[in-house]
């Protein structure tokens, strides 16, 4: 048994629809998104510039400082394992180094914790000798640099007349 279809009403047409339906409300949430993005996108070029400023910062170039430079007790052959060790216990990183035993020189260009550049540098004067130099921060940080040629001249006197002497460091060998 087949049933008979209702008549359907007429459907108004485009213009008689839209004068008279009302839009539901939009949630909340698409309320909230614009004003959230903008924030997002403000932060975010307010990060860039500053990692871009301070990157440009920190390789302007030195003023007013010659660094610190001291006269070291030591074995010429264990001035880059002594230096090595130094430069990790300042809380410090290598990012260049040039140099060998036979030149009588050794120069590592640093990075501190803070993103400040720095330089060390090693020379041979005579059989005991060491000429130490180095230069952290743009206009020079005494105290770095202090800490830096002390733990320099702490390890060279721990390996002094030896083949090798323990680390004594908390930043020294893992346990």
């Amino acid at each position: 048994m087949v049933r008979p279809m209702a008549p359907r009403a007429p459907t108004p047409s485009r213009c008689e629809c839209s004068q008279n339906v009302r839009l539901p409300a939009r949630p909340r949430c698409f309320k909230l998104a614009a004003p959230v993005l903008l924030c997002g996108l403000l932060v975010g070029l307010a990060t860039a510039l500053v990692a871009c400023s301070s990157k440009q910062l920190s390789e302007l170039p030195r003023v007013d400082s010659d660094g610190t430079t001291v006269d070291l007790a030591g074995d010429w052959d264990d001035a880059y394992a002594a230096a090595d060790l130094a430069i990790s216990e300042a809380e410090m990183a290598t990012f260049e180094e040039s140099g060998s035993l036979a030149t009588g020189l050794w120069f590592w260009k640093l990075t501190t914790i803070e993103s400040e550049t720095g330089e060390l540098e090693l020379t041979r004067d005579d059989a005991n000798v060491i000429r130490a130099r180095a230069i952290i921060g743009r206009r020079g940080d005494r105290d770095r640099e202090a800490v830096l040629l002390g733990h320099l001249r702490d390890r060279l006197q721990a390996l002094a007349g030896r083949d090798a002497a323990p680390i004594n460091s908390p930043m020294g060998v893992p346990e």
